[in-house]
């Protein structure tokens, strides 16, 4: 039987290490599941005959025996020197009592040191190790209940996955507005569609108009509509979208009379407004309407490190899963050019394929260092494109200035050469 040394240089509790005041999860093989907090430094599990579920009594916890086969454990907290950091205070030896082996992670053990995250499996009944309630961390919310629950409007800018639908629907989750969250992602229509879509339309408006339309305005009637993507609306439609802002009517394409709507508007925008204004793609009106509201920027993960940070917690959290600290600090050293889309993604696609409760880093995360690689030139290096730019004029030079000759000697057409001598 291989045995763990129970020196000085044996392994630290470290920040994934289990410790006193951890949470205890014991799921029987009979019987409702109960949590327990580890404030005691020695915990024996022991099989009865009693089947009705978990018994506890002082420092022995007492199972429904489904197999003679079935361990018994002790949980013994084995104390180090003293030390002025609180993580080395002692590590917790799990080991079995009557030379059964029992389950880590799916390995059989005949002891081991367990860590947050850890499921123990023995007899049919199952352990799990995890981070305790009042250390769970959930996402910081940008707005006070204030917010939420008036009618402005409200404009979120940030790049593609930094959040901005899910923020919209906390919005109007804490709203307490008793319609629907309608969301409309406008660059998802052709420029011919977006009015019906938002506006609605009658029969016969067009062709293709078989039956009447009610539009989103309608859908979101009392409730939120998220206009996801603003930014890529035409200067028609911001004319009769700022109408509506202003007075709360429209008019469904092809109708005559006035419709109102008592939505509330949230906008979002994946690329700069002031930007848009100055190259003449968005009305300067319509911008200041959409900025009238409250602003919220979303920052990239790049900008935000702690970001990630919350965002592996709350996904631990919300799946009850553990996601260790190694892993977390790995990941707050990548780009995340996806933001929170990507990494909540890449998450759980690691539960997933996991199969378990303890997400650590594998051969899953390799792709992400090799998609962040970032090449850095040497101050001597010069850019392949400069090179050709210098090449080309230099040959240019050499024939005078003349463009079909330097065209035909370097074997590229003219309009070519002149992108390049034009830079």
């Amino acid at each position: 039987m291989e045995s763990f040394s129970l020196k000085k240089e044996f392994p630290r509790v470290d920040v994934n290490g289990l410790r006193m005041n951890d949470q205890l999860v014991i799921t029987p093989a009979y019987g409702l599941r109960k949590k327990i907090n580890l404030n005691r430094t020695k915990l024996v599990f022991k099989a009865c005959s009693d089947v009705s579920g978990v018994k506890k009594s002082n420092w022995e916890i007492f199972l429904p025996v489904m197999t003679k086969y079935c361990a018994e454990l002790s949980l013994t907290l084995i104390p180090m020197q003293k030390t002025s950091d609180p993580h080395d205070t002692g590590r917790f030896l799990l080991k079995t009592l009557n030379g059964i082996p029992f389950k880590l992670n799916g390995q059989a053990v005949f002891e081991c040191f367990p860590e947050r995250g850890d499921v123990i499996v023995f007899g049919y009944h199952q352990l799990k190790f995890q981070v305790p309630q009042t250390e769970e961390v959930v996402e910081d919310f940008p707005f006070e209940n204030r917010v939420c629950e008036s009618n402005i409007s409200i404009m979120i800018e940030g790049e593609t996955g930094t959040g901005k639908t899910r923020l919209a629907g906390t919005i109007h989750e804490r709203s307490h507005r008793s319609g629907r969250f309608v969301h409309l992602n406008l660059s998802s229509f052709s420029s011919g569609l977006v009015e019906s879509e938002l506006f609605g339309h009658i029969k016969g408006a067009f062709t293709g108009a078989t039956g009447d339309k009610g539009g989103a305005l309608n859908e979101a009637d009392r409730g939120t509509l998220f206009l996801d993507e603003i930014d890529s609306i035409s200067k028609d439609l911001q004319v009769k979208l700022l109408l509506f802002l202003d007075n709360g009517q429209y008019r469904p394409v092809g109708g005559h009379g006035v419709k109102k709507s008592n939505a509330r508007i949230i906008f979002a925008s994946g690329r700069n407004l002031e930007d848009l204004v100055e190259s003449g793609e968005m009305r300067r009106d319509f911008f200041f309407r959409l900025k009238s509201g409250v602003n919220l920027r979303l920052k990239p993960l790049r900008e935000d490190k702690e970001k990630i940070v919350s965002l592996c917690k709350f996904f631990a959290n919300s799946k009850n899963v553990f996601v260790s600290n190694e892993l977390i600090e790995s990941y707050q050293e990548l780009n995340w050019p996806g933001n929170a889309r990507q990494l909540l993604g890449h998450l759980e696609k690691k539960r997933v394929l996991s199969g378990g409760d303890k997400i650590i880093w594998d051969g899953n995360d390799d792709s992400l260092k090799i998609d962040n690689e970032e090449i850095f030139l040497p101050d001597n290096v010069i850019p392949m494109k400069n090179l050709k730019i210098n090449y080309a004029n230099k040959i240019l030079n050499q024939f005078d200035g003349s463009i079909k000759r330097t065209s035909d000697v370097l074997q590229i057409s003219q309009n070519t050469l002149r992108s390049l001598v034009g830079k």
